[in-house]
């Protein structure tokens, strides 16, 4: 009696499980990178609030700028979000995939030369790679291949355009952070 009531429950949740996991699912599939989000991922969101609306592939502990850092990979539109964790939230969203872009089509893959089109930008140097910053997107970061790194002793805005018709943005850091004075969040 008791292995069969076990058995149905075991069956009805089986039964359950493919529209529990499209719900949780359908609720990150949101591919859009904003000033301090990406979808309904955003930076300071608890990380159990997180965890009760997508699907956590990873949690663990890596070296981040010299440190051990906590961090936790989500499923999310169909791929996979790197995010670092501080004091149980969201502290930064790290892009390295092409399933997730801005509102304007800048992701990971985009070639410099575009993304470069109309824009003023700042160059910055940091955890091995450069990244610009740029006034139209703020609290992201866009980081560039390895091309751009090799050249940082003679990087400026002014060149580069003269990089590697090949560089493109490899990562796209989400911070929600201003870039510009005073510092704080984007508005």
């Amino acid at each position: 009696m008791i292995i069969g009531r076990r058995l149905r429950i075991a069956l009805t949740l089986l039964a359950l499980a493919p529209r529990l996991l499209a719900s949780q699912a359908s609720s990150c599939a949101d591919p859009t990178i904003g000033s301090d989000r990406v979808g309904l991922i955003r930076i300071g969101m608890p990380l159990d609030s997180v965890r009760r609306r997508c699907r956590i592939v990873r949690d663990t502990t890596e070296m981040d700028e010299g440190e051990s850092a906590r961090v936790v990979y989500v499923a999310a539109a169909g791929d996979t979000l790197r995010m670092g964790v501080r004091d149980s939230a969201v502290s930064v969203i790290a892009v390295d995939r092409p399933a997730f872009s801005t509102r304007d089509s800048i992701r990971v893959g985009t070639p410099l030369a575009r993304f470069l089109v109309g824009r003023h930008v700042t160059v910055l140097v940091g955890e091995g790679k450069v990244f610009l910053l740029s006034s139209d997107h703020c609290g992201n970061s866009f980081g560039l291949s390895a091309a751009a790194y090799a050249q940082v002793t003679h990087l400026t805005a002014a060149t580069l355009a003269r990089l590697p018709r090949s560089t493109v943005i490899d990562e796209i850091l989400i911070t929600g952070i201003s870039t510009r004075f005073p510092y704080g969040p984007c508005a």
